[in-house]
């Protein structure tokens, strides 16, 4: 989805004063999905009574800029390619990891007055899962198979492959598989750009590039000690 309202043309009733709840409408009185509080400059947008954009925050530099949610407290904002990030931005950011664009983490700090961003030293990562943590510290550690996967094709391709195929180490015949959350933490830790497990989850690429970078890191996997189950 495009950034709500870019021409700042809001509907009727959309901003709501501090404190004031969304007034239920229609069948059954739901509440609107949408609406918008004002903070001095910045205005932070809901859905389903949640933050999800903030415009015009204030950013350590000084300048004033928009931000998205990232989940579990935290948001991001573009540093590089920044409007070409928020022109092609959607519920996720697969779209994004085309161009490539590099995101900033950090958290808010919301007053009445203004909202700050406040950036994270370093994009969070999750803990290595303990299932399949052999293989994803393998993967993260190899600088051969990081080039392929910094660009779009590679980073869909090793997607697939964790997601859609079985492994199994040769050296001591451990079998693992990974969920798709499982494939998207280890290709969103391995590219370091900001990206969510979600922008990794709605990236589908095919084509010759795709193929050939499925081709290169399965080679690489073989390499690592690693072998696909089945064909």
């Amino acid at each position: 989805m495009l950034w709500p309202y870019p021409n700042g043309d809001y509907p009727e009733g959309y901003f709501l004063a501090h404190g004031e709840e969304p007034v239920p409408v229609g069948r059954g009185h739901l509440k609107p999905s949408a609406f918008a509080r004002r903070h001095g400059a910045a205005i932070l947008h809901y859905r389903h009574k949640m933050a999800f954009y903030v415009d015009n925050a204030l950013f350590p530099d000084g300048t004033r800029g928009r931000a998205t949610s990232a989940g579990f407290h935290y948001w991001r904002r573009p540093i590089r390619d920044v409007q070409h990030a928020w022109d092609t931005y959607d519920t996720y950011g697969a779209h994004t990891m085309l161009i490539p664009v590099v995101w900033r983490w950090g958290r808010l700090d919301i007053s009445d007055e203004d909202i700050a961003f406040l950036d994270q030293p370093e994009q969070p990562t999750v803990d290595l899962n303990s299932r399949t943590g052999a293989m994803d510290t393998d993967l993260y550690g190899d600088a051969e198979i990081k080039k392929i996967v910094d660009t779009a094709a590679g980073a869909a391709a090793l997607f697939s492959l964790l997601v859609t195929r079985d492994w199994v180490r040769e050296s001591d015949g451990a079998f693992l598989d990974h969920t798709h959350d499982d494939g998207a933490s280890i290709v969103r830790d391995i590219r370091k750009f900001g990206e969510t497990y979600g922008d990794v989850n709605s990236l589908f690429l095919d084509g010759d590039d795709f193929k050939q970078a499925c081709i290169a890191i399965e080679k690489h996997l073989h390499r690592l000690g690693w072998h696909r189950v089945g064909p």
